[in-house]
């Protein structure tokens, strides 16, 4: 098991807490839909929320990469930048994206897998 850092483990309690709150709709298979927005995509609105851009005019929105190198960049999935401020590692990335789309887990179903999954204890967490 990985140790989380005193800040992921902040942020992750500021992910559950938005899962919980029913503020978010929840959608499928794409971070964000007009106002709806899977697991990830509340994780990416929570980390910088002006970063989406509706680039045709679909409501498919996409997250601007956080690239030097391409700085028009947009992604589709989540970058893995935000996944490394909450501190997922890539086989809990892969989780929380199948229980979203695939098992259709709902948001307060997610958080407690998180819970149990992810936030663990404030024992496991890294204090440097």
């Amino acid at each position: 098991m990985t140790s989380l850092t005193l800040d992921c483990y902040h942020h992750l309690q500021d992910l559950v807490k938005a899962l919980e709150s029913g503020e978010y709709k929840q959608c499928y298979n794409r971070l964000r839909v007009g106002d709806c927005y899977c697991v990830m995509g509340v994780a990416c609105d929570l980390y910088d929320s002006s970063r989406w851009i509706d680039r045709c005019g679909t409501k498919f929105y996409s997250y601007k990469q956080d690239d030097d190198e391409y700085p028009e960049a947009y992604v589709a999935n989540c970058p893995m930048y935000v996944a490394e401020y909450f501190g997922f590692t890539n086989p809990q990335l892969s989780m929380l994206t199948q229980l979203n789309d695939n098992y259709k887990y709902t948001f307060k179903e997610i958080a407690e897998w998180i819970k149990r999954n992810v936030i663990r204890s404030e024992s496991e967490i890294y204090k440097d």
